[in-house]
């Protein structure tokens, strides 16, 4: 409906390698409708589209590439941090050490399916073995960590085992495929401090992503990370680097690093219907797809959308019906009641009644030119014909057609009425005259001749004598 929206998905069914790309024509067709019907299709593309690194749209052309590598965003709004000191396993983990632990799920990371990976007590988790490294590294410097693939949470010289300090847990929630493991470095101190940290390291089986959840990191000798590396690394050349001892994330902020995928997310967009005033039927445009590459078409091809016009007349020209001697003309007067802007044109004709057309009026048919006025009237005549039979009144319509508008009601009709002007001859006195008794004969003829006369009166009677 106009004023509505229509909402539209496309979907790519394939999954591409690491930076391939696939990409779509897009076009809208007008098919009853104008480009003031609807919102722009390159528009709302446009905006769908923005802050998706892997579509672009040039106009006609929509382009998914497969993203290379892994992305970071940071999410300020909260950690959506879960306390699992209550119910995962404690890890007995002293200064500078790791321990294996299982995933409970098979996790990717930089293309390299895991079940197992080692829990360091400085903040980071690694794959393929363990390290005791306690001093953090700048991955932008060409550095690993001891060349193992790894996910530096908060790298920094961290000691579970003094005294006072709390534990490190880890614990595989949640049913498949949905799984995550989580693990938990809950107050520990920073090597010879006292004021501690406490974050969470999520693998999430679903899309392989990564959460790094902040709940405190108010530390004794630095805060928010400014002694510590937050990363990601593949032991090799690959590796996603947020900050390097520089004070980047606050408490109660999450951290998530998605992993490259070869799918595309689903993109939706919306295309506004526009809520014009001018009464109209049922519009539609079409929105296609054309010329793929890299891919193919299935399904529909195209998509038509109706618009359905919820616009009615907004003003409407009113006849009063007239009474007339048939001597002369008859004269209607078309009024207009609200404004229609530009004006407009109505055609207005004649229909017979009792009174017919050429006999008794003249055939109208004209076309009456508004300036779209409130208020405004035009009028008309219809020419009488003054015949001299003796007859009842007798009535003719006029309607009104073809408005030149669709903002104009002319539903309305008027009613003539033609008064007859013929004298009818009524005795207004005793016969005088001279009676005659005519005779007549079977199968003869016979007549006589009548005279009226009245010099005084004699028009009145339209006759002569």
């Amino acid at each position: 409906t106009e004023g509505g929206t229509g909402d539209y998905t496309l979907s790519l069914d394939k999954t591409l390698a690491p930076g391939e790309s696939a990409s779509v024509d897009l076009s809208l067709l007008d098919q009853s409708t104008s480009s003031s019907d609807h919102s722009a299709l390159v528009q709302a593309i446009q905006t769908a589209i923005a802050g998706r690194s892997d579509l672009s749209f040039d106009g006609t052309t929509l382009t998914f590439t497969a993203p290379a590598d892994y992305s970071v965003a940071l999410d300020p709004s909260g950690s959506g941090f879960v306390d699992i000191s209550a119910f995962g396993t404690a890890l007995s983990l002293s200064d500078d050490s790791s321990r294996r632990q299982d995933i409970g799920f098979e996790f990717e990371f930089f293309g390299v399916s895991y079940t197992e990976l080692y829990i360091g007590s400085n903040g980071f988790v690694t794959f393929g073995g363990g390290s005791s490294d306690y001093t953090n590294e700048d991955f932008s410097a060409g550095s690993t960590l001891d060349g193992l693939p790894a996910i530096a949470a908060y790298w920094d010289d961290l000691n579970p085992a003094a005294s006072g300090a709390g534990r490190v847990y880890a614990a595989t929630t949640g049913s498949g495929p949905d799984r995550q493991l989580i693990v938990q470095w809950n107050a520990i101190v920073e090597f010879l401090g006292t004021d501690p940290v406490t974050f969470q390291l999520v693998l999430n089986e679903s899309d392989d992503s990564i959460e790094i959840r902040y709940q405190d990191v108010n530390a004794t000798h630095a805060d928010n990370g400014e002694s510590a590396t937050i990363a990601i690394h593949d032991g090799n050349a690959r590796y996603l680097q947020y900050s390097y001892n520089a004070a980047s994330i606050q408490n109660g902020q999450r951290l998530v690093f998605t992993a490259p995928s070869g799918r595309m997310e689903d993109l939706s967009f919306t295309l506004a219907a526009i809520d014009d005033i001018l009464p109209e039927g049922e519009e539609t445009f079409r929105v296609a797809l054309g010329s793929p590459s890299n891919s193919g078409l299935t399904g529909a091809r195209f998509v038509d959308t109706a618009i359905e016009d919820n616009d009615g007349p907004t003003a409407s020209v009113t006849l009063a019906p007239v009474s007339q001697s048939e001597a002369g003309t008859i004269t209607f007067t078309a009024t207009l009641d609200h404004e229609v802007p530009g004006g407009f044109t109505v055609n207005v004709s004649s229909l017979a009644g009792t009174a017919q057309s050429g006999i008794d009026f003249e055939a109208l048919s004209e076309t009456l030119t508004f300036a779209g006025n409130a208020g405004e009237m035009v009028t008309f005549s219809v020419t009488l014909i003054d015949d001299s039979i003796i007859e009842s009144d007798e009535t003719f319509t006029v309607v009104l057609s073809g408005a030149s508008s669709g903002l104009v009601d002319i539903s309305g009709t008027a009613v003539g009425t033609i008064l007859d002007n013929d004298a009818r001859i009524a005795p207004t006195g005793p016969n005088t005259g001279v009676t005659t008794d005519i005779e007549l004969v079977a199968n003869g003829t016979g007549g006589f001749d009548l005279v009226i006369e009245d010099v005084e009166t004699e028009s009145a009677f339209g006759f002569g004598s």
